[in-house]
């Protein structure tokens, strides 16, 4: 594991009302704190009493974004971002120098906030579900390590400019992908047995394997900047995802450590296949946000209330093809009501 750094915080100073990505962050990090606290000094002695604080420290990270999802419902995304300084639009993305100095893949994870959490150096992160390890789960035995597969994926991420192949600790699409290779090969019997550490160890399986095929194919000039990083810290609750919204970024730039959008999971369409990407949205909001564990009920019909899909474009044809996509997608599903799909051009 690289040395962390200390968070970059582009918004010290924010004159509008709106809360800060650092303040957000201390928000964050008491909740988490105090959640593991209250598990282990009360849950045993007061069940009741360790439940109360931890719906208390939860409404915290819910209301820390309020301010920021009430102005998206009521101005749309579009005109939210145009009303923002010019600074604080150009910090929603990685530059131009980021993105062509490093690529590094890494999970949709909306607690995957910036680099810092695993490198010394800006890198520019493209974001899908476990770094495509959910994607195993359609082929024929669900197997992440098969050959065919890991050459797939590795070519995927070699023609996207990735250098640094990632996985991180806990992450809930490697858990679904590893319950789904094992029932296809008739150990449904060990789901129940299922650890975070077995969990971690068949996603470093993937991510080597990766990455040792990435290197394969590379020049040999190549392969010295091609590697694998495994995360093992993350922003937020460890049992928890507080985020409040889902960006799904035609750009590929879209950088989540800005202090403007809600926290959100992020979803980069890769290849210009939309398809997949929403597939992995459904992913995120039904085994997670919908779920006990994210926000689930307290998402409502409520404008302010609604989960934000918030869509990126690089134009106003891709955006209205993207935007229909996502809202037919949404509209199909038990939870539209409590869904709410934005869109932006960059």
């Amino acid at each position: 594991m690289s040395e962390n750094l200390e968070h970059k915080d582009r918004s010290d100073s924010v004159d509008d009302g709106r809360i800060t990505r650092r303040e957000f962050e201390s928000q964050v990090a008491r909740g988490a704190l105090a959640l593991s606290l209250t598990s282990a000094a009360t849950a045993d002695n007061n069940p009741a009493m360790a439940q109360h604080h931890e719906a208390t420290e939860l409404e915290a990270l819910w209301e820390a974004q309020q301010e920021t999802c009430d102005a998206i419902a009521k101005q749309g995304l579009q005109r939210y971002v145009s009303s923002l300084s010019l600074e604080d639009q150009q910090a929603m993305f990685y530059s131009q120098e980021c993105v062509e100095n490093c690529r590094c893949v890494a999970c949709a994870d909306e607690r995957i906030r910036t680099p810092d959490l695993h490198e010394t150096q800006p890198v520019a992160l493209i974001r899908v579900a476990g770094s495509w390890i959910l994607e195993a789960s359609q082929e024929p035995g669900a197997n992440p390590l098969a050959p065919s597969f890991v050459r797939k994926i590795a070519t995927r991420a070699r023609a996207q400019g990735i250098k640094i192949f990632t996985g991180h600790y806990r992450c809930g699409a490697a858990k679904l992908a590893f319950i789904a290779y094992l029932e296809a090969n008739g150990r449904g019997n060990e789901v129940m047995d299922i650890t975070d550490d077995k969990v971690k160890d068949f996603n470093q399986q993937f991510v080597n394997a990766v990455v040792a095929e990435m290197k394969t194919q590379a020049e040999e000039n190549e392969r010295e900047e091609i590697r694998a990083d495994f995360i093992d810290k993350l922003d937020g609750p460890e049992d928890f995802h507080p985020g409040r919204a889902i960006v799904i970024d035609e750009t590929g730039t879209y950088d989540s450590s800005n202090s403007s959008l809600p926290v959100a999971f992020v979803e980069t369409i890769v290849d210009g296949n939309i398809v997949r990407t929403l597939g992995d949205v459904d992913v995120l909001i039904s085994k997670i946000t919908m779920s006990d564990h994210g926000w689930n009920k307290k998402f409502t019909e409520k404008p302010s209330e609604q989960l934000l899909v918030l869509c990126v474009a690089k134009s106003e044809a891709s955006l209205k093809t993207i935007l229909d996509k996502a809202r037919a997608f949404v509209a199909s599903k038990p939870w539209a009501k409590q869904v709410r799909v934005e869109g932006m051009v960059r």
